[in-house]
């Protein structure tokens, strides 16, 4: 038995695809509403730009001859080793 396609054989050419796509419809339920970032601007202007608290904290930690301890200088040293002995792609 022979059966021979009436068409094209090509799947997408049967479907009406060219292979270029046509954008996306956009619709009044697809628009975000931006109205809220006003408030969000104002509140972080508001804000300082450094907590004293921290910034305090900090220096008292610099100040320090034990800062940062050993254990945490050997283990980036190592980390840093590693970086250093593995190749770059």
């Amino acid at each position: 038995m022979d059966i021979r396609p009436t068409g094209k054989t090509d799947p997408l050419t049967r479907l009406g695809v060219n292979g270029s796509r046509k954008p996306a419809p956009t619709s009044a339920a697809d628009k975000t509403d931006f109205s809220d970032t006003a408030a969000i601007r104002e509140s972080l202007a508001g804000l300082p730009d450094s907590r004293t608290e921290v910034v305090a904290h900090g220096r008292e930690l610099v100040a320090q001859a034990t800062y940062p301890p050993p254990v945490t200088i050997k283990r980036i040293s190592n980390l840093l080793a590693v970086k250093i002995n593995t190749p770059q792609a």
